[in-house]
């Protein structure tokens, strides 16, 4: 499953740049679209990433694959699946009363706006919602897996299953709720058989469609469903890009992009060394999700507002460097797509649930979505340290709740790891 996540995050924006070429509104940023070179550009930066990443995953040893009996397997996954409920059950009841998530299902608040209404307690449903509750999902996907797997097992994962979709969706947004329950799934399908990848891009889609006619009312009114979620992932992911290359080649003078690296340190101890938020211009300076913003022609204000685009880390390059920066950054892209396969592949082999369950969280919502959006800075923002000790923290306390460890009984030889 994880090649074809790859391809989508690569080749939609190649499409999409293609289809603005041909003539497609680029609705992003409000231009016709017309050729400029861009989709060959961009072609020739998704096959350095590609081949990067080949490159990355091959000469590995073979590695081992653990066995449990089935029996503790069962019962270490019941008692972790029924701790994981609780606090599920728990978190969504104070995000949706709590936190106020239940005016976006009713539509009283625009998802935009609840987005930003947290204040100094935004952290506590983002860390939750956005990795802490998908990495113990995915925990709880690699317990089932060397279970038995029984039907009242699979209702249990179900279980859990429903209700973390059920409080990503809670966020209003349209994808929010199948990301919660991505890492989990990338576990369970590392080999995906064609009928399975058929089935979950199908579920995928339903749950687009259902939660376009649930928040976004106005859009659906305005135009058909199909139309919209072609061009959404389609132009709307290549669009900017293609802008940032006109640009480019048009000499457009960029922002320095380079202050915007600071912010991985984290806005408040930003604000501390003199960068103001009340100056919006200023505060755009030092984070690239609002400076590509910015240069794809959305007023400040907006921006405040929470209007925010996507633009991949190939237009992420052109404005550090140019072509060069292009380079830097399928350079890095390659890299870390290979090695983080190879990381997730070892992990599963070898029976690390722990470090395949972060693991696999961190590619889903830092890695893939950088991938996909751009924004460097949140592959190692300082958010991600308490994301990661807190889930380890909950993690390792619901796992010696009653739970005992389990004795690994036998290591047999895996098959040579599978390349991207």
């Amino acid at each position: 499953m994880y090649k074809y996540l790859i391809a989508v995050a690569i080749l939609t924006p190649l499409i999409g740049i293609w289809m603005v070429e041909g003539g497609e509104f680029a609705g992003s940023v409000g231009v016709q679209g017309y050729p400029n070179g861009a989709s060959f550009a961009y072609a020739i930066y998704a096959t350095a990433v590609v081949t990067i990443a080949l490159i990355c995953t091959s000469g590995r040893r073979r590695a081992a694959e653990v066995r449990v009996r089935a029996s503790e397997a069962n019962a270490l996954f019941r008692r972790f699946s029924n701790n994981l409920l609780i606090l599920e059950i728990g978190f969504l009841v104070v995000f949706l009363f709590g936190f106020g998530a239940i005016n976006v299902w009713l539509g009283r608040v625009e998802k935009s706006e609840f987005r930003t209404s947290f204040g100094q307690f935004g952290a506590i449903p983002n860390s939750m919602s956005k990795f802490i509750l998908p990495a113990l999902v995915a925990y709880a996907s690699m317990l089932f897996r060397r279970s038995s797997r029984t039907t009242a097992l699979k209702m249990r994962l179900a279980a859990n299953f429903m209700l973390a979709f059920v409080i990503g969706a809670s966020w209003g947004f349209k994808s929010t709720g199948m990301a919660s329950v991505l890492p989990a799934l990338l576990l369970l399908n590392w080999r995906i058989r064609p009928i399975v990848l058929i089935t979950l891009t199908l579920a995928f889609v339903a749950s687009l469609i259902l939660f376009f006619f649930t928040f976004d009312v106005s859009l659906a009114e305005a135009t058909d469903v199909q139309t919209f979620l072609l061009q959404r992932f389609t132009v709307l992911q290549g669009d900017v890009a293609w802008y940032i290359w006109d640009l480019h080649s048009a000499g457009q003078h960029f922002p320095n992009y380079w202050p915007t690296l600071l912010a991985g340190v984290g806005d408040k101890l930003l604000s501390a060394f003199g960068v103001s938020r009340s100056d919006s211009y200023e505060w755009m300076l030092y984070h690239y999700d609002w400076m590509i913003t910015y240069l794809a022609g959305v007023p400040l204000d907006a921006i405040v507002e929470g209007h925010s685009i996507v633009a991949t880390p190939f237009a992420e390059g052109l404005i550090a460097g140019g072509l060069g920066g292009v380079a830097v950054f399928a350079l890095i892209a390659g890299v870390l797509t290979g090695w983080m396969y190879r990381f997730l592949d070892r992990s599963l082999r070898d029976g690390r649930d722990v470090s395949a369950a972060l693991g696999a969280t961190y590619f889903c919502y830092n890695l893939l979505a950088w991938l996909i959006s751009g924004t460097i800075v949140e592959l190692f923002h300082i958010s991600l340290l308490i994301n990661f000790s807190s889930a380890l923290l909950i993690l390792t306390a619901m796992r010696r709740v009653g739970i005992r460890t389990i004795p690994v009984s036998a290591r047999i030889p895996a098959a040579e790891p599978q390349r991207i």
